[in-house]
């Protein structure tokens, strides 16, 4: 768009400059009248005609370069609107998506919150030592901290677990998977 306008102060210094030719011209030409009028030999008329003329044909092509300057001038100025109009739908566009974005941001953070108070309350329902085992692995970084113990394996991992392992976990309900480290527990306790 500045490129637009570069262009159109371009043309609008062209005509500026075209416009001081013209009225040079008249000033000329008004002049060459004033002589023609107290001119006396036939020679020097025939030369100031000329010259009138000269000034004549000057004076029109000049008119015809400010025609087509201010044609150019006029598409410039209609192309900056088309791109001013592009410049306001692409900013109300914009508008929108932040605050639609603002509004998702607002539910996440929520709904954020809300899982963060329902999680609390279940840990602790849960025993001390299982509630801080849990923290510990969220803190480590594996997440999800709890997997359930389904078909011999770990489904957070999908290893197979050792007969030991199987014994415990049915036993006590849950237990740690030796290679990945999450909470077990039976699909029992999920219902």
């Amino acid at each position: 768009m500045n490129t637009l306008l570069e262009k159109k102060n371009v043309l609008d210094k062209e005509l500026r400059l075209l416009e001081d030719d013209i009225t040079l011209l008249s000033e000329l030409r008004k002049k060459e009248e004033k002589k023609l009028e107290v001119i006396t030999s036939v020679k020097a008329a025939k030369a100031a005609e000329t010259e009138l003329l000269s000034i004549s044909d000057k004076k029109n092509a000049i008119e015809e370069q400010m025609l087509e300057i201010m044609e150019k001038t006029e598409e410039l100025e209609h192309t900056l609107h088309e791109k001013k109009l592009e410049v306001e739908k692409l900013g109300t566009e914009k508008k929108e998506a932040e605050d639609k974005l603002a509004e998702g941001e607002k539910n996440l953070s929520e709904r954020y919150s809300k899982l963060d108070t329902e999680r609390e309350e279940l840990l602790s329902r849960l025993p001390i030592e299982l509630s801080r085992r849990y923290k510990g692995i969220i803190e480590s970084g594996i997440v999800p901290a709890i997997a359930i113990f389904k078909e011999d394996a770990c489904q957070g991992c999908r290893v197979k677990l050792k007969q030991n392992m199987i014994a415990h976990l049915k036993a006590n309900g849950h237990s740690t998977c030796d290679h990945c480290k999450r909470i077990l527990i039976s699909p029992s306790l999920t219902n």
